[in-house]
Order: C-alpha cells, then sequence, then structure tokens
C-alpha cells in the first residue's frame, strides 16, 4: 500500500499548469469565388483603391481647429486668403489633400529608416 504524501509546491504548480489540449484551427473556405477568403480581400481592396483614386478621402479635416488648417494653408501656401472661414479652409485643404497621391511602399520604408535610425540613438 503507497502511502500519500503530502502535495509539494511543484506538484501544485505542475498540476495547476497542465498542457490544454489544443483548440482545431478553423478551416479555410473552398470556394474560391469573389465573396469567399482571398478573393474577397482582393476585391475590397481593389475597390479602396478606386475610390483612394477617385480622390475621396476618409478624413473629416472639420474635427481639426482652425489654427490647424492655417498651418497647413502656410505650410503649402494654398492660394486662399489669410481671412478665410474655416469653413473655406476645411474645403480648400480637403481639395489640396486629396489631389496628392502617395506611394505607399516609400512612405512605409521612409518611416522604418526613421524609426530604426531613432532606437539606435537610445531614444
Amino acid at each position: 500500500r503507497q502511502q500519500q504524501r503530502p502535495a509539494s509546491e511543484k506538484d501544485k504548480f505542475i498540476a495547476y499548469h497542465k498542457p490544454r489540449p489544443k483548440r482545431p484551427r478553423h478551416q479555410a473556405e473552398t470556394s474560391d469565388g469573389p465573396n469567399s477568403g482571398i478573393g474577397k480581400a482582393v476585391a475590397m481592396r481593389r475597390s479602396n483603391d478606386r475610390k483612394r483614386e477617385a480622390g475621396s478621402t476618409n478624413i473629416n479635416f472639420n474635427k481639426l481647429e482652425a489654427g490647424s488648417l492655417r498651418k497647413y494653408r502656410r505650410h503649402y501656401k494654398l492660394e486662399i486668403g489669410p481671412n478665410a472661414s474655416k469653413d473655406q479652409l476645411v474645403s480648400a485643404v480637403q481639395h489640396h489633400f486629396s489631389t496628392h497621391t502617395v506611394d505607399e511602399s516609400n512612405v512605409i520604408a521612409a518611416f522604418l529608416l526613421a524609426y530604426s535610425h531613432s532606437n539606435s540613438k537610445g531614444r
């Protein structure tokens, strides 16, 4: 007959941290149609690219303060009077912002380069 020994701290730890059974992963859909899986993601991205090319922005410039809009006007030398109302500034900034195209890969590369330089200086 075996005698039960008192549970040690190690036994308690092992009992509490027993490995759990793995949960099954979700199976990918087998359909390759435009409304499933990768096809849907690609279709959505193309749709977003077309919207971006059309000049529509998802930025609400009305949320910016008039001072910020004036700084944007000054920095980019927009052709609008110094006494323009906030609505006029919003319209001018929105138009100017929508006319610019951005190469996302160049922006990301420049950001990563700046980030790596800031980290190497111990900041």
